[in-house]
């Protein structure tokens, strides 16, 4: 490669990087709403209509806290062929996911509404003092658990077996306080 066209590469790396890095804030400093794309069902997935995976796939679940009085969620994936991150997971499933506006799909501010625009804007990522989602996984590997998890859900890909849980943490908790309130059951695909 010329060094002209490397440069003119490292220029564009640079100012795409910069583009997607100001969008966000720049989009909330002018009052607009940015709706990013959710992702497209993958080829090969089946969902059960409700319930966990007993013998193949990865279970997501969604439990909106104690003080939501929402029903805990819980969906099967039985099949899936293209591998997926925990952010598809949660999406699959005509769940609305919505991100903050410094980060659209790295980190859940609303799932189907909750917690109201009254009591979280999603302009920037909340607290555990204002409330906050959680993600958790569990897996057969991980001891059976409930564990929060160490990286993001767009950073992750679940494999098959594993359960997914989002828990909305109330005002002033804390994950090591709460996890999700599903019993979480992984096991080993065979």
């Amino acid at each position: 490669m010329n060094r002209k066209l490397l440069r003119a590469t490292l220029i564009g790396l640079v100012l795409l990087a910069a583009i997607a890095t100001v969008l966000p804030a720049l989009s909330s400093a002018v009052g607009l709403k940015l709706d990013w794309a959710s992702p497209t069902k993958p080829s090969g997935w089946v969902a059960s209509a409700t319930g966990a995976c007993a013998t193949k796939g990865v279970t997501v679940v969604v439990d909106f806290g104690s003080s939501s009085k929402k029903p805990i969620q819980a969906t099967c994936v039985a099949a899936v062929t293209d591998p997926l991150t925990g952010w598809e997971y949660i999406s699959l499933f005509d769940h609305k996911t919505e991100g903050t506006s410094q980060y659209p799909t790295g980190f859940v501010c609303r799932i189907d509404g909750y917690p109201s625009v009254a009591k979280q804007d999603c302009q920037h990522t909340p607290t555990y003092a204002e409330g906050t989602w959680a993600y958790y996984q569990a897996s057969a590997a991980g001891g059976g658990s409930w564990k929060p998890s160490p990286v993001g859900a767009a950073m992750t890909h679940p494999g098959c077996g594993s359960f997914e849980g989002w828990r909305f943490i109330e005002a002033g908790q804390s994950t090591s306080q709460e996890s999700p309130r599903f019993k979480a059951e992984p096991f080993e695909c065979k």
